[in-house]
């Protein structure tokens, strides 16, 4: 579900953010909702962003 292009895209907009969300990547990238949920948890697995808060935010651990 989730490509490559889309993968970048995401890391390089945590990588302007403090706190990232599904929804924040949907506005801002036009991807589909469950895509970026999707890429979130597998950047939480390589440990560029925290465990999902309340409200679907996650920390970015990793800005680099």
């Amino acid at each position: 579900m989730e490509s490559p292009s889309w993968l970048e895209s995401v890391k390089e907009l945590a990588s302007e953010h403090t706190f990232i969300s599904p929804g924040m990547i949907q506005r801002r990238l036009r991807i589909p909702r469950a895509a970026g949920e999707s890429i979130l948890a597998r950047l939480e697995r390589e440990g560029l962003v925290g465990p999902r808060l309340p409200g679907s935010s996650r920390e970015v651990l990793n800005h680099g």
